[in-house]
């Protein structure tokens, strides 16, 4: 829904899109928006100021049985207006439900009074405590003072707020440089040399900055060497998992990155180098290493055939429906991105065996899932996924030029985050999406 508001900076009047209803299944972008802290945050087309919209929400979460509405008080709506306001909102996420799954907590939504106490129920659905946020936005309060803060004066502050220097802040202060980046603000360049200063600083003098900067170059190391291999091989795999083998965070990341490269034929490499080994400590080491591998390939064995069997389940479910697109809505959670993955390779091998008619029925599955997606989706997150879906220059130029220039910063902020979803299980698209960003930042 699109709303007209004014900027409190600068006094401009510009249209900006607002979010009542999340579902999380329904529209899990709205849910990442919101633990983004993105949702609902109009940025002004003149000065660049972020401002954070107060809008009456409705969320929903099926799997952790969570429904609830806030309506912000600042708004000052009369009761009769608040009641009717939630009967809409509940309305909305209600009648989509097939009868099959309605359960009774969708009779009675949570009444949330304050926005905090609404985003600590959202965050628990990720495992997210409310002690842990409490500490978070002390560290955010903290990592404003320290931007405030003279270097001189940065060494005591520092050492009297230890307990809050961490992994969590340096990611808050890697967040808030990315953000900058792509601001088109007027003190934007001003404000991220400071921010990169601060953090070339607290990697030089703090313990965890020195950590975390060795883990950064060790990872660097690995995805240079697997980019200059064009591909990773076990020798690679194996060679770095090595040179870290002290550095037990280091070695859980590489595993991580390099999950694809934990099959069978490695734990051969790796014998053969421990084989090799004649000094003793180091081959205790390396023996510990195959160990945890070994773990891993069998974790990894193990899901593999329960996805590919829960897979082949929904596609003969699928596949012998009498109405799909109502056995698509049913089932809507067992088409995940595992599911997708696994049609995909029936496709092919469709397509390899020249078997038309079942190349026929998978296609005809294939585009039914996208077309109910693309009907759950909100107007601009279909919007962007049909410019990511466009290869033509031309036509993309096309659809963006259409797009008012006092809604291309939102649209750019959505396209940030659906195209980091989309490069993880589709590296190939990064390159398209920053061409994007480009399009929609002139």
């Amino acid at each position: 829904m699109q709303t007209q508001i004014t900027c409190p900076s600068c006094g401009t009047h510009f249209a900006t899109q607002v979010y009542n209803i999340v579902d999380a299944q329904r529209t899990p972008e709205l849910k990442q928006m919101l633990l983004a802290g993105a949702l609902n945050v109009a940025s002004c087309p003149s000065c660049g100021m972020s401002t954070q919209l107060a809008v009456p929400i409705a969320y929903h979460d099926a799997e952790h049985q969570l429904f609830m509405t806030y309506v912000p008080m600042e708004l000052n709506l009369p009761l009769p207006d608040q009641e009717r306001l939630v009967g809409q909102m509940t309305k909305a996420i209600t009648e989509g439900i097939p009868q099959e799954q309605f359960k009774a907590y969708l009779l009675q939504p949570q009444t949330v009074l304050t926005m905090q106490t609404f985003m600590e129920k959202v965050y628990g659905t990720e495992g997210i405590t409310p002690e842990m946020l409490a500490q978070q936005r002390k560290q955010s309060q903290f990592l404003q003072q320290l931007m405030s803060t003279d270097s001189s004066a940065l060494p005591e502050l520092v050492q009297n707020n230890s307990d809050l220097v961490d992994e969590t802040l340096f990611a808050m202060l890697g967040a808030n440089l990315q953000n900058v980046e792509q601001s088109q603000a007027p003190q934007a360049n001003e404000i991220f040399v400071q921010l990169t200063n601060l953090q070339a600083w607290l990697y030089t003098h703090t313990e965890v900055g020195r950590q975390l900067e060795k883990q950064q170059i060790a990872l660097r190391g690995f995805q240079q060497a697997v980019q200059k291999q064009g591909g990773l091989t076990f020798e690679i795999l194996i060679d770095h998992l090595l040179a870290n083998i002290d550095n037990e965070s280091v070695v859980d990341t590489i595993i991580q990155m390099g999950q694809q490269g934990i099959r069978y034929e490695l734990f051969s490499h790796l014998t053969e180098r421990i084989d090799q080994t004649e000094d003793a400590a180091l081959k205790a080491k390396m023996e510990n290493l195959r160990e945890k591998l070994l773990t891993i390939y069998d974790e990894l064995q193990t899901q593999a055939k329960e996805q590919m069997t829960a897979a082949q389940e929904t596609l003969t479910l699928l596949s012998q429906a009498a109405d799909l697109d109502e056995a698509l809505k049913v089932n809507a959670q067992k088409v995940d991105e595992n599911f997708l993955y696994f049609l995909s390779a029936q496709i092919q091998h469709a397509e390899s065996q020249e078997d038309s008619a079942r190349l026929f029925e998978l296609k005809r599955i294939q585009q039914a899932i996208m077309a109910e997606a693309e009907k759950q989706m909100p107007p601009e997150l279909r919007f962007i996924n049909q410019l990511i879906s466009t290869d033509d220059l031309m036509q993309q130029q096309q659809m963006i030029d259409q797009i008012p220039a006092e809604e291309r910063p939102q649209m750019a902020a959505l396209l940030q985050i659906m195209g980091a979803e989309i490069v993880q299980s589709n590296p190939g698209l990064q390159e398209r999406i920053d061409g994007l960003q480009k399009l929609l930042s002139t």
